[in-house]
């Protein structure tokens, strides 16, 4: 059953191919062949149109030569006869090959006129029904400024005639025209003969055609073909000067092309019938051994195998054909299925290689390149897959590059969890962590090479070790600032109670002076330690950064600086409307003042140094010394001219004691680090750039803030505020604070109490009333702070108001009292000013802003 429709499918394939290669035959090579005799016809008429076009312009130009002659245009008015006598002859007629001549004045009379008579070959006069034929084409006849000749077709008495016209002008073809001349020819047999010769085909002249008289309605001059079995004939029709059908030529061709062509199809459709069966037969014969045979055995076979399908089982018996695209399409359905879970699987484990957060490599064994290597190694190396694909693993992933062999092929190093340095496409390299086994990929042998990018762990070891070492000068600030804080008081607090009262005048007043002095200069160093050791406590308020630059260059410290730099420049640059950011003002002006300094130490002896304030929109991430985050900020730039920080130093400048100065003499080691500090305390970022010899550039960005409302700002105070009789409780555990205290606060006018402990403070506040406490944070006698002391005089007295002072005054501390109301604080050593300010805003209930002094 197969083969018998397999044969019928087979022969009717066959006879369809052979009857469409017949047609196609049929109507390409006869169709091709066809169009190849049409357009034979066809360009046999254009010759034949085109013949009589020359000869048209033959006669014009015969007609232009002597219209534009001054004898002709003498004669048109005049006729003289001596013209005539010479000129106009029979001999001329015949050698221009013309029948008749007209001579027309410029208002169309006709002035002279013959007809050369062929029969006898003398001149007649013209008939007269043709000469108002001509009369009447205004074609023919020219105005006094026409230069242009005519031409056109008429039929006379079953005649053509070809016609020219030719305005009358001077022989250098100047006007006005005195007329027009018209020559007249026949279209003879002389003329046919050569539009014969011409096209190499017979030409008829049809001037009466009243068997396709309907054609004339076709453009004058169109070509038409009329296709017969067994010529083609071909004609052009002329309309006359009228525009009426006048007369046709017509020729024809016979069909020999085509009748070849359909002995040659015929030829070729038996050949191919014949090669067609003798083909299909040999096909048929080797499908037959070759394929059907064997398929009717393996469909006899699936008729006992199981089969599951989801296509739905015909009705009847399936045949042979049936059964076998069952079973493969059971087999292609379960292989697709097998290939798109394999495909998913793929895409997954790719994925998931790509999306790796280690670089992984594969390294051909034999070849020692690079077959594949996924994005986080793209990312490591700087290089595209492209690039690195093919490469040898010693340029792009080996570490020991230098080496000519390779620690693992060569040497047999067993690499796991190793920390080595891998190049970059930059030239430089990459601390990573790696390790190595062997695996096979695409059949060969390869090196599975995982690596660690290792660079954020050394970051975070850099931190680490900076923060090891503020946590050195931390514990070291911690353990001597709140001692050394209170001796500074002491230092400070009693030459400032001697100065108030001596004048000016008084020999030790300016000894007393330099003694204050240099306590508050060691009590800034003390808060830089502390500022460090993160322990310091910073008031966050609103900064005017135009007032504070102000400020700055107006200070007696910028005059100093100024003074001993007489070689640099200082300029300033602001704008007109102030930024705002928020941050402790202390700390900022220290972070400004110690940036100037060293961009004035940095220059030799002649240089500028250039401050500018200005506000920046980052809408994208600014990467610099430090990645900038988006938003908006003030951008505070330090621009020196100085000697340039070398590359080497640049990761280092902010560590604590790295400094290429003198220790001791220009420098503590700090600066550049209290600037840090002080900096990222206020949300802030820095951006360095430098060049060796070319100077350097610090810019602090810090967050930008709107203006605050100067009504709610804090009211200032002329000179040193002073007491009306308030009682004071002093609670201090060291006795010469506690003298020292009572006695700046009794000079102010304040009646001060004191206490040497948490016990007799509370015993104080319980049987008496004050009006603010003055309190230590840190009373070492009872191992109590402020906060649990202050807890306690709530508890007695909700409304006690107080002021805190302490030398060692941490975060976490302020934090417990400002939650109990406590919001003014003054850190030791103080001034009289800084303590009488605070006090002040404390019994005049200032809360608005608080004041850390």
């Amino acid at each position: 059953m197969l083969r018998t429709r397999s044969f019928l499918i087979f022969l009717g394939v066959t006879i369809f191919l052979a009857v469409s290669a017949l047609v196609i035959a049929r109507y390409t090579l006869v169709y091709q062949l066809d169009r190849l005799e049409k357009r034979a016809a066809e360009e046999a008429l254009r010759t034949i149109r085109a013949g009589l076009d020359i000869e048209l312009r033959k006669l014009v130009r015969t007609t232009s030569d002597w219209a534009f002659w001054d004898l002709s245009y003498e004669f048109v008015q005049d006729l003289n006869d001596d013209f005539i006598q010479e000129n106009l002859t029979q001999e001329t007629f015949a050698t221009l090959h013309i029948q008749g001549m007209l001579f027309y004045n410029e208002v169309r009379e006709l002035r002279y006129a013959k007809a050369l008579d062929s029969a006898s070959g003398s001149l007649a006069n013209f008939p007269e029904p043709l000469l108002e034929t001509i009369r009447s084409l205004s074609i023919f006849f020219h105005s006094p400024e026409s230069q242009t000749c005519t031409s056109g077709l008429l039929t006379y008495e079953g005649t053509a005639l070809l016609l020219a016209s030719c305005p009358i002008l001077t022989s250098r073809s100047e006007g006005p025209a005195r007329g027009s001349l018209v020559f007249v020819k026949p279209l003879d047999e002389e003329v046919l003969d050569l539009l014969r010769e011409t096209a190499n085909r017979p030409v008829t002249l049809h001037v009466a055609m009243p068997a396709y008289a309907s054609e004339a309605l076709l453009t004058d001059g169109a070509p038409s073909l009329e296709v017969q079995p067994h010529r083609i004939l071909g004609r052009v029709l002329y309309n006359d000067a009228l525009g009426r059908p006048t007369m046709a030529l017509e020729t024809e061709m016979d069909r020999a092309v085509h009748h070849q062509a359909l002995q040659s199809f015929t030829v070729f459709a038996v050949s191919l019938v014949l090669v067609a069966l003798w083909a299909m037969g040999a096909l048929w014969y080797m499908v037959d051994r070759k394929i059907l045979r064997r398929l009717s055995a393996l469909v006899r076979k699936t008729r006992s195998m199981p089969l599951e399908t989801n296509q739905p089982v015909a009705k009847g018996a399936l045949d042979e054909i049936a059964l076998l695209r069952r079973s493969i399409d059971s087999l292609l359905l379960g292989l697709e299925q097998a290939m798109e879970a394999n495909f998913q699987k793929q895409a997954e484990i790719q994925s998931i290689l790509e999306g790796n957060p280690v670089g992984i490599v594969l390294v051909d064994t034999e070849k020692r390149t690079v077959s594949w290597a996924n994005g986080k190694t793209l990312e490591l190396t700087g290089r595209t897959l492209e690039e690195i694909r093919g490469a040898s693993c010693k340029r792009v992933v080996c570490p020991s590059k230098d080496s000519p062999l390779c620690p693992v092929l060569d040497e047999g190093q067993n690499v796991r969890d190793a920390e080595c340095l891998m190049p970059a496409k930059d030239g430089g390299s990459i601390p990573v962590l790696r390790s190595i086994v062997t695996v096979t990929y695409d059949g060969r042998p390869h090196l599975l090479e995982t690596v660690m990018d290792l660079r954020p762990q050394k970051a975070l070891e850099e931190q680490l070790d900076r923060a090891k070492k503020l946590e050195a000068v931390g514990l070291i600030a911690g353990g001597v600032a709140h001692d050394l804080n209170n001796l500074l008081t002491s230092l400070m607090g009693y030459p400032d109670l001697l100065l108030r009262r001596i004048d000016e005048n008084h020999p030790f007043h300016r000894p007393l002076t330099r003694m204050r002095d240099a306590g508050l200069k060691a009590g800034a160093i003390v808060q830089d330690l502390l500022t460090l050791a993160r322990r310091g406590v910073k008031c966050m308020e609103p900064i005017d950064m135009y007032d504070l630059l102000g400020r700055i260059f107006s200070s007696p410290e910028f005059s100093v600086l100024r003074s001993t730099h007489p070689g640099v420049q200082f300029r300033l640059e602001m704008g007109s409307h102030p930024p705002y950011s928020l941050g402790s003002e202390p700390h900022l002006e220290k972070a400004l003042i110690n940036l100037i300094r060293n961009a004035a130490e940095a220059i030799g002896e002649t240089g500028s140094v250039t401050v500018s304030v200005r506000r920046v929109h980052l809408e994208a991430p600014k990467v610099g010394y430090e990645t900038i985050p988006p938003g908006r900020y003030i951008a505070v730039r330090v621009q020196d001219t100085g000697k340039g920080i070398p590359e080497k130093d640049l990761p280092h400048i902010f560590e604590p004691f790295y400094t290429k100065k003198k220790m001791g003499q220009s420098g503590t080691g700090l600066g550049m680090t209290i600037i840090w500090h002080a900096v990222k305390d206020m949300q802030g970022y820095i951006d360095v750039a430098s060049r060796p010899d070319h100077g350097t550039t610090f810019t602090v960005y810090l967050p930008e803030m709107e203006p605050p409302d100067h009504a709610q700002s804090l009211p200032s105070h002329h000179g040193i505020p002073r007491g009306s009789g308030e009682r004071i409780l002093v609670v201090e555990d060291m006795e010469d604070q506690r003298i020292l205290v009572k006695a700046l606060l009794t000079d102010l006018g304040y009646r001060v109490e004191t206490a040497a402990n948490s016990r007799e403070a509370l015993q104080r506040v319980t049987a008496d009333r004050f009006d603010a406490l003055v309190l230590d944070m840190i009373l070492e006698e009872d191992g109590l702070d402020g906060a649990a002391v202050y807890r306690e005089v709530l508890k007695v007295n909700p409304d006690q108001k107080a002021l805190v002072v302490s030398g060692d005054v941490s975060a976490d501390r302020v934090a417990a009292v400002t939650a109990l109301g406590v919001s003014h604080f003054v850190s030791k050593p103080y001034t009289v000013e800084k303590l009488a300010s605070a006090l002040h805003a404390v019994l005049h209930e200032d809360e608005e802003k608080p004041i850390c002094l």
